[in-house]
């Protein structure tokens, strides 16, 4: 389970936050943004949309 950001422009201050090692991507159910970590999750995980 993940949160879900309200809006990308929240997305991107978190992302720059972590130095880039965050990656976010946009909800594939909802109207919203999550975040990954590339480093421990598998690359398949992350929807590019």
């Amino acid at each position: 389970m993940r949160a879900v950001l309200p809006s990308e422009d929240a997305a991107d201050r978190i992302v720059a936050a972590s130095g880039g090692r965050l990656m976010k991507y946009r909800c594939p159910v909802d109207d919203g943004w999550h975040l990954s970590y590339p480093a421990t999750e598998h690359a398949t995980l992350i929807d590019p949309r």
